[in-house]
């Protein structure tokens, strides 16, 4: 007698008197392997095998196999014993337990019982057999007209009615006890057997399978639908199926689908024929445009160039016409559908100006794009016909206007919770429309005066199509006008909201908080818009109409020592153009600290060029602006790319600047922008000096960052001791001084100083929000606190609290503080976002930092684990205060919190809270790399 086991030999050594032979695998597959070549009589499975799964394996073997399964358990646990029995094994055994007459026993009762199982099994099937076959159900049961069937467990038929045998062409006792698969065409029965594994298996209650029979009156479709029938648990004893033709509805189905099929083929054939017909026309159209244009480039004279003048407004007129028909047959024959897709609807609006922004600035019009914040990002519906209309509406705009300013305005109309209904208007101050041709405006083939398209060109068809278009957007299209007084038309349609985002979309309120920006441009309108999207922004905006006016805004704010941040310069102004003024602003040192923004109309790259050969500006624009490309050109100017903890943290392409940074021997030249310059013999009397007392260079390089491009003069040292010989040998309007530096630390720096008599504020920069430690501050003689991490928005108000006064600010009074109690263990891990946000959005440079964090941080655990266990509690003070500074600002907050627990036992001597400790912040900082290392930006 083979007996199987799936598992390891667990029988002792006097087991090999049992007679049996016995066979060890250690998996399922192997198992199956052996059986398919060998009679295996019985199956002992160890279910340590399958932990977690141990009822499942035992109910599918059971199932699928014919011969009795015992299972192997580490513990006599009675529930366990009973699932097991329930899911079908035949008995069990305990593994510590297992003796040789036992195993004997326990075999042969599972053989046992599963032989009567199996002849109850049967018994059962002909007691159902005859209950139900010879009962007065039984006529009705052969005469229904459909086919009907009765399967045992295991598929086998049992017995079928006249129209099943009628159907697939068999006798009831031809089939009796064979499978169902029998019946199928051999093509057929692999797909069977894979579509009704799960409903044999039990666990579907019912199966539907399609199938074709081939009868002696030709081949039928057929549904079979098999519905189960269990023994109270889970065990198949029997399934009924019913057979419904379905071949009428078959043959209906497939006429409908070949009349879709020709219809479609019928307007395909009519399609083709209509692009045949575009191409034909619109190739030699296009010659004659090409060839006119080359035509018009050689030397010819004034006849002449009137003659090829003529023709390329000609062949213009015919391309415009053949489009608009084109559109208009597919309109009038409703064959124009509308595209939903996601799209990005700024830059249709955009692109649609840019396609004729180029004739609008050969007629010397000012062109304006004002889109309201509130219009979503993402739609979804068709951009080509949107950007169709408006195209048709801008170059109309264009056409009818010979001078003045052409405005395109897009606003939120309605909105729901799927939808958004956004209007778009067309302002010109062209020729204008009196009330009677209004009417006119929308009809095919018609125009406002038809004098006009002698004069001007054009279809009749434009605005028409518009209408159409607009009407499948369910949106509406109007005009309002007045001879003379310029014309607005407008349209709405209806979108549906998307799911998506743009790369830049976001909530760009007050993304640029507190920045002051100068707008120079003789239009008010452009001023208007641009003042519109920077107070969105978080801006404080001031305009100027001239170059003069500019020249007045600026002295008189760097008087007031209200630096500009930024200033954008149209190019083209009446007196003073953007080249003189750039030239005026650049060469006086007591204004040319701001960022200076060019606008240009598109088309004149060559004034750009010419620009950057200069260096008098540090971003270029061209009109009208674009807010997105507005949003990055400001967000690159006004952030300078940091490469924090490298040597070079700016361009590479910069000039050469001086950061001070005071150390025992040595000044150290850094490159920068001309913005963070303070060389002695530059820098201009307004500009005031800040002294930072910080170790940590990732915290010093922020200071240089954002300081520097407000115009400061910085001296930059690493310890308290630095800072004090930094004092005696300069003046320094102010100090920003970290509390926990190596030497000498910020306390012992600032009451060092107020000794030497420095009575300009202190800021004390600490991360530390204790109250003991907040009051160590103001009673060491600083004036206020900057918490780590900081941003610049942080920073700020700092600076101007401070440096506004002239009076003495020594000695400040002791402010209460709230502090925030954080628990580590809620805290993200690494806050990217945060990281993103600390460091002005330049994700590059927050991968590198991470970077290098990794590494120093590395180490300085490695320093950390070494002096906890001997004891070093300043060692560990000062790496606990280096990891818990860079974290922090880096958004790693549950390292930088049980960071800052570790200093704070170090420097209570507590050895052994240090060592409990550090092992909290070991794991912060293995969950840390773990969570960097599933982040595609960091691989």
């Amino acid at each position: 007698m083979n007996i199987l086991f799936i598992g390891k030999n667990v029988l002792p050594d006097d087991f090999r008197s049992i007679p049996y032979n016995l066979l060890f695998v250690d998996n399922r597959e192997k198992a199956q392997n052996i059986m398919q070549k060998e009679d295996v009589n019985a199956l002992v499975v160890d279910l340590d095998l399958f932990a977690g799964e141990e009822l499942d394996t035992v109910k599918s073997l059971s199932r699928s196999l014919s011969i009795p399964v015992v299972a192997l358990l580490n513990e006599d646990d009675e529930n366990l014993a009973r699932d097991i029995l329930a899911a079908g094994a035949q008995d069990f055994l305990i593994k510590e337990r297992i003796l040789p007459d036992q195993f004997r026993a326990t075999l042969e009762f599972a053989l046992n019982r599963k032989a009567l199982l199996d002849k109850a099994d049967r018994l059962l099937s002909r007691l159902t057999d005859y209950t139900t076959f010879r009962s007065p159900y039984h006529t009705v049961f052969m005469q229904v007209p459909h086919g009907m069937f009765l399967l045992d467990g295991n598929g086998n038929f049992v017995r079928v009615n006249t129209a099943f045998e009628q159907a697939f062409g068999c006798r009831d006792r031809e089939i009796h006890g064979k499978p169902f698969v029998h019946v199928l065409p051999e093509d057929e029965r692999d797909r069977f057997t894979s579509e009704s594994s799960a409903f044999f298996n039990g666990e579907n209650p019912s199966f539907v399978y399609d199938t074709q029979c081939h009868p002696e009156e030709g081949c039928r479709n057929l549904g079979i639908g098999f519905i189960a029938a269990h023994d109270g648990g889970e065990r198949l004893r029997f399934s009924f199926g019913l057979i419904k033709d379905e071949t009428e509805e078959v043959r209906e189905r497939n006429e409908l689908e070949r009349a879709k099929e020709n219809a479609e083929k019928a307007t395909s054939a009519k399609s083709t024929f209509l692009a045949n017909m575009s191409h034909e026309i619109r190739t030699p159209i296009h010659t004659i445009v090409g060839m006119s244009e080359l035509l018009a480039d050689t030397r010819l004279d004034e006849e002449q160039s009137e003659y090829v003048k003529q023709i390329q407004f000609s062949a213009d007129v015919l391309l415009t016409l053949v489009n608009d028909i084109l559109d208009f047959t597919k309109i009038e024959a409703g064959k124009l559908n509308l595209e939903i897709i996601d799209f990005d609807i700024y830059k249709v609006i955009e692109d649609s100006v840019d396609i004729v922004i180029l004739k609008a600035h050969q007629k010397n019009l000012e062109v304006l794009c004002d889109i309201v914040p509130s219009v979503p990002d993402i739609v979804r519906g068709d951009p080509v016909r949107l950007r169709q209309i408006l195209v048709n509406l801008v170059n109309n705009a264009v056409k009818f206007t010979e001078k003045g300013e052409i405005i395109i305005r897009v606003e939120k109309y309605q909105e729901d919770t799927e939808e958004v209904v956004i209007k778009f208007s067309v302002k010109d101050s062209g020729i204008g429309i009196s009330k009677e041709n209004q009417e006119k405006l929308f009809k095919s083939f018609s125009q406002s005066d038809s004098s006009t398209t002698r004069k001007f060109g054009g279809t009749g068809l434009g605005l028409s199509i518009s209408r159409s278009l607009c009407e499948l957007m369910q949106g509406e299209i109007g005009v309002e006008s007045e001879p003379g007084k310029g014309a607005t038309f407008w349209f709405t349609a209806r979108f549906r909201k998307s799911m998506l985002t743009s790369d830049l979309e976001q909530d760009y309120k007050n993304s640029f908080e507190s920045v002051r920006v100068l707008v120079v441009d003789d239009n008010a309108t452009s001023r208007l818009i641009l003042k519109k999207y920077f107070s969105y922004w978080g801006c404080y905006v001031t305009e100027a109409a001239n170059g003069e006016d500019a020249l007045k805004n600026l002295r008189k704010n760097a008087a007031e020592n209200k630096v500009f941040d930024l200033v954008l310069i149209d190019l083209l102004m009446p007196g003073m153009d953007g080249w003189q003024l750039s030239s005026e602003i650049n060469s006086d040192k007591t204004i040319n600290l701001s960022k200076l923004i060019l606008l240009t109309p598109a088309g004149m790259a060559s004034a750009e060029a010419k620009m950057k050969l200069l260096k008098w500006f540090n971003g270029y624009l061209s009109k009208p602006v674009q807010v997105k490309e507005l949003y990055d050109c400001v967000e690159k100017v006004l952030n300078e790319e940091l490469d924090l903890e490298a040597g070079n943290i700016f361009d590479e392409d910069t000039e050469e600047v001086e950061v001070v940074r005071q150390s025992p021997d040595e000044t150290i030249k850094e490159s920068g922008t001309p913005a963070e310059t303070i060389d002695n013999e530059k820098a201009s009397p307004v500009r005031q000096k800040i002294l930072i007392a910080e170790d940590h260079e990732i915290n010093r390089q922020l200071f240089s960052a954002i300081l520097g491009r407000l115009g400061y003069t910085l001296t930059l040292v690493g310890d308290g001791q630095e800072a004090v010989n930094a004092v005696s040998s300069d003046s320094f309007d102010l100090v920003f001084m970290d509390v926990q530096m190596p030497n000498m630390d910020g306390y012992a720096a600032t009451e060092k100083l107020r000794e030497m008599g420095f009575n300009n504020p202190i800021i004390a920069v600490t991360a530390t929000a204790f109250k003991e430690d907040i009051e160590a501050c103001y009673k060491s003689g600083m004036n206020d606190i900057l918490p780590k991490p900081f941003k610049k928005k942080d920073l700020i108000p700092v600076l101007y609290k401070w440096l506004s006064s002239k009076s003495s600010f020594a000695g400040g009074e002791s402010e209460e503080e709230q502090t925030r109690q954080c628990n580590p263990e809620e805290t993200a891990v690494f806050d990217y976002e945060t990281a993103l946000d600390n460091f002005m959005g330049k994700k590059d440079v927050v991968i590198r930092v991470v970077k290098t964090f990794v590494e120093k941080a590395s180490v300085q655990v490695d320093n950390l684990s070494e002096n906890c266990k001997n004891g070093d509690m300043d060692a560990v003070r000062f790496d606990a205060h280096a990891i818990k500074g860079s974290s922090l600002n880096l958004g790693i907050n549950r390292v930088g919190h049980f960071a800052r627990e570790l200093e704070i036992a170090a420097r209570d001597k507590r050895k052994d809270d240090c060592e409990e400790t550090f092992n909290c912040l070991k794991s912060a900082f293995d969950e840390f790399l773990s969570q960097l290392g599933g982040m595609k930006d960091f691989k």
